[in-house]
């Protein structure tokens, strides 16, 4: 059945140029447009109608309302849980209901023993997690043996007639629904006489030996690990990840300070935030001035330090930052990029069929003493057929050149006869191109 006009409305904030890199937006924006002209069809009858949830994006933070909703009979499957997750579902129950829950078995320590009660709650059977192994016996290494595991996320809800399947990334937890960037995709069905009791009798067979799962009827006991002070830490650090933070850069004569706001820092370990390179740390707090800072070290890369006594861990995060003016890109060129060796060898490097190979030769030059280069190694053949071969075949690799000439734009390291050599091969590659 063709899907009502406007169904696929909720999928175009997830093309939403906005999201994407600039070099692309082109394509998202044809995309979109295409996108505004197409109806989904399910091409079958007992599907009556569909909906897309986007969750964790601008103008699509609700929750599903349909999924939320009370229900008389329920069937998730999720590979992770949360604990608060399953306690709304199990609040939503009418009298009478069903409620069924399928996930890895080391996620059932999450639940409460009356969660247990209240839910049918299956994992997959240790023989099956356990995969080739586990029924043949056979001592397979680690490439070749794999386990198996729930990966699958599907939630089925039923009330007296009205049916609902959601199918897509989001796990059943408060991240999922409350945080994260998922999507759902929401069939609702019409069959008279369907009950969820017919999905899981196609799940678990007809007997017990067909069955993958087992119902779990008490809390499996779980291996507390010792946490060491190295977990401490990056706890606190992904923590700090996690919270509402940003940058701005401030002009102070040649140099340039970083305003960084944190709207929370963990208390519990000692926190300490520098540039890129780690020079000048200071320590974190919810407003943070970093020293000045030259051009070139600018960036929404930061590395912060986490210490707790004598252990320390380092971390290279990222910080959205605004004020970075248009040239640092052009600065942190002129720092790599100091004269026209260097520049010939980034040449070299970028017309090479083989990165990596083209990287161990120049080591390898440099090693024996044959690193510098002087003017006459523009006019050696291996140059000009790189450039004729990155013109026949890839031409579009002419353009990482030209976008470094733009950004270095000093003669004393761009040789003239490499420039006029350039620009021969440019115009070829744009007759190649039509």
């Amino acid at each position: 059945m063709v899907g009502k006009p406007g169904a696929s409305q909720p999928l175009q904030p997830v093309l939403l140029p906005g999201t994407t890199p600039m070099k692309r937006w082109g394509q998202i924006s044809k995309t979109l447009e295409e996108l505004k002209q197409v109806r989904f069809e399910t091409n079958d009858p007992h599907y009556s109608d569909f909906s897309f949830h986007p969750l964790g994006i601008p103008g699509h933070t609700k929750q599903p309302s349909e999924l939320f909703d009370t229900y008389k009979d329920l069937l998730v499957i999720s590979p992770f849980l949360s604990k608060g997750m399953v306690e709304r579902f199990k609040k939503l129950a009418l009298s009478d209901s069903t409620r069924t829950l399928i996930t890895r078995r080391t996620e059932i320590a999450k639940l409460s023993q009356e969660m247990l009660e209240a839910f049918d709650v299956y994992g997959l059977k240790e023989m099956v997690v356990e995969g080739e192994e586990g029924l043949s016996g056979d001592d397979l290494n680690d490439e070749a043996y794999q386990n198996q595991d729930i990966h699958a996320k599907f939630y089925a809800r039923s009330k007296y007639s009205q049916h609902s399947f959601f199918i897509g990334s989001a796990n059943c937890s408060e991240s999922a629904f409350s945080g994260n960037v998922e999507f759902l995709l929401q069939l609702r069905y019409r069959k008279h006489g369907f009950k969820i009791q017919h999905l899981l009798d196609d799940l678990f067979g007809k007997d017990d030996k067909d069955n993958p799962f087992e119902l779990i009827k008490e809390l499996p006991e779980v291996d507390t690990p010792d946490t060491t002070a190295s977990d401490l830490l990056e706890k606190a650090i992904k923590q700090l990840c996690r919270t509402r933070s940003k940058a701005r850069v401030i002009k102070e004569g040649q140099q340039y300070r970083v305003k960084i706001e944190f709207a929370k820092i963990p208390e519990e370990v000692d926190l300490t935030i520098a540039s890129i390179t780690g020079i000048q740390p200071v320590k974190l707090e919810p407003v943070t001035i970093l020293p000045l800072l030259p051009l070139e070290q600018l960036s929404e890369f930061y590395q912060v330090t986490a210490c707790k006594e004598e252990t320390a861990v380092r971390r290279i995060i990222k910080i959205k930052t605004t004020g970075i003016p248009e040239e640092r890109d052009k600065a942190v060129f002129r720092s790599i990029i100091r004269d026209r060796d260097t520049f010939m060898k980034y040449v070299a490097f970028l017309l090479s069929d083989s990165l990596l190979l083209s990287s161990l030769e120049q080591m390898d030059a440099e090693r024996l003493g044959k690193g510098k280069w002087n003017v006459s190694w523009l006019q050696a053949p291996v140059l000009y057929e790189n450039m004729l071969k990155t013109v026949a075949r890839e031409p579009e690799r002419l353009k990482e050149i030209e976008r470094v000439i733009k950004l270095i734009d000093d003669q004393e390291i761009i040789p003239e006869d490499f420039n006029e050599l350039y620009q021969i091969f440019s115009q070829a590659a744009k007759k190649v191109k039509r």
